[in-house]
């Protein structure tokens, strides 16, 4: 070894290995002693999330599931900052932004697909737009517009919609909602392959063939 050249100690090493990965670990999307409850017509408090802590990987896909009313659809619209938590605190949300799918397509109805992907995504060319369509098998739902579209075309154009954007997280709610077992794991395949490196919350009570990631399952209160 040239004598000239800076030596390396393993201790240093493991101190570089250490900074980076705290790095990493600053990006992640972080809930802490996190609480939410709604507030019933009768004007009593139903808890959805007590003290609830989770730490959602930078770069790495997130299963969340569980019972219907356990708090999947609260996590992820506290997420997302459409609802505040009572206390507690969430860290972590990309400046950004995030890709968002929401239960419900929620095309807008008076602009066609195309148009719909355009708007929410004005970085994409019409020719990529139309590629993704063509890998989502829709390409022919390009120019109609959403009250004319089956349930599964519609739910595609919402997950291409959300998947288009360039953004380093995406919140996911139930996005197969509505497909056949067959176009649910095309889909699937397809959107994991579109999101691979990026920070993924995906609410599903049934997982698509080939979907793997970190696993959180919440519970009913």
């Amino acid at each position: 070894m040239d004598p000239s050249e800076p030596r390396t100690s393993p201790g240093m090493v493991q101190m570089m290995a250490d900074l980076s990965l705290e790095r990493d670990r600053l990006k992640d999307l972080v809930f802490d002693d996190v609480s939410f409850a709604y507030t019933q017509p009768d004007g009593t408090k139903r808890t959805v999330l007590d003290h609830f802590s989770a730490r959602f990987p930078d770069r790495l896909l997130t299963l969340i599931s569980g019972p219907s009313g356990s708090g999947k659809t609260t996590l992820f619209r506290l997420a997302a900052g459409l609802i505040k938590p009572d206390s507690g605190t969430i860290t972590g949300f990309p400046e950004e932004g995030a890709g968002i799918l929401f239960q419900d397509d929620r095309l807008f109805p008076h602009l066609n697909v195309l148009q719909n992907l355009l708007l929410c995504a004005p970085e994409r060319t019409e020719e990529e737009l139309r590629e993704m369509l063509s890998e989502l098998e829709i390409a022919d739902v390009a120019d109609q517009y959403p009250d004319t579209l089956s349930g599964g075309q519609s739910r595609r154009a919402a997950i291409l919609r959300a998947a288009a954007v360039d953004r380093p997280l995406y919140l996911l709610d139930e996005p197969f909602n509505g497909l056949d077992p067959e176009t649910r794991d095309r889909t699937a395949a397809w959107l994991m392959n579109r999101l691979r490196g990026r920070t993924v919350l995906l609410i599903t009570h049934v997982e698509a063939e080939g979907m793997e990631g970190e696993k959180l399952m919440l519970r009913t209160l």
